[in-house]
C-alpha cells in the first residue's frame, strides 16, 4: 500500500489530502507496527491537518460575516445621510416662510406652527420619535428673548430624527 499510496510526488499528496479529509488509518494497520515513524507521522499530520482545516474554514466564515456586516453597516449609515439630507431640506422649505428678524431669528410661537409639518413629516418618513421631544426642545432651545434662530431649530430637529 505504501507504493500505491506514496508513490509520486502527486499521489502522495493526495493521499495525505483524503487522510486528512476521511483520518482513517485501517489501511495502514498492518505497515504501523514495521514503521512505528510511520505511524507517529500519519497521526500527528491527521491532527494538525484537521486543525488546520477547521481554522481555515472557520477563518472563511469569520471573515464573510465581517465583510457582510461592513457592507450593512455602511448601507445603514448611507441610507441615514440620505435620510438627515431629506429632512433637511424638507425643514428648511417649511421655515423659509417664516418671517425672521435681522439677527435671522424667528418667534418660538411662530417656530411652534411648524411643528405639525414636522411632525407630520416624521410619521410620513417612518422616523420614530416621542411627541414630547419637540416640546423639549422648545423649552430648552428658546432664550430669554423668546427667539430662535432657523440653523438652531434645524440642527435640533435632526437629532430629534437620528434618535
Amino acid at each position: 500500500i505504501l507504493r500505491t499510496s506514496f508513490d509520486t510526488i502527486p499521489t502522495a499528496m493526495f493521499t495525505l489530502f483524503n487522510l486528512m479529509a476521511c483520518p482513517d488509518l485501517r489501511p495502514y494497520r498492518d505497515i504501523i507496527p514495521e514503521f512505528p515513524i510511520f505511524g507517529f507521522f500519519l497521526v500527528i499530520f491527521i491532527i494538525f491537518g484537521a486543525f488546520g482545516m477547521i481554522a481555515l474554514l472557520t477563518g472563511v466564515i469569520g471573515e464573510s460575516m465581517f465583510e457582510k456586516n461592513q457592507l450593512r453597516a455602511e448601507e445603514d449609515r448611507r441610507e441615514r445621510e440620505e435620510r438627515r439630507e431629506l429632512l433637511s431640506s424638507i425643514c428648511t422649505h417649511f421655515f423659509d416662510d417664516l418671517p425672521i428678524d435681522e439677527d435671522g431669528k424667528a418667534p418660538s410661537e411662530v417656530i411652534k406652527t411648524v411643528i405639525p409639518k414636522v411632525k407630520s413629516l416624521f410619521e410620513h418618513e417612518g422616523v420614530v420619535y416621542a411627541s414630547h421631544e419637540f416640546d423639549g426642545m422648545m423649552e430648552i432651545m428658546v432664550g430669554d428673548d423668546g427667539l430662535l434662530s432657523k440653523d438652531e431649530c434645524l440642527s435640533a430637529i435632526l437629532q430629534i430624527a437620528e434618535g
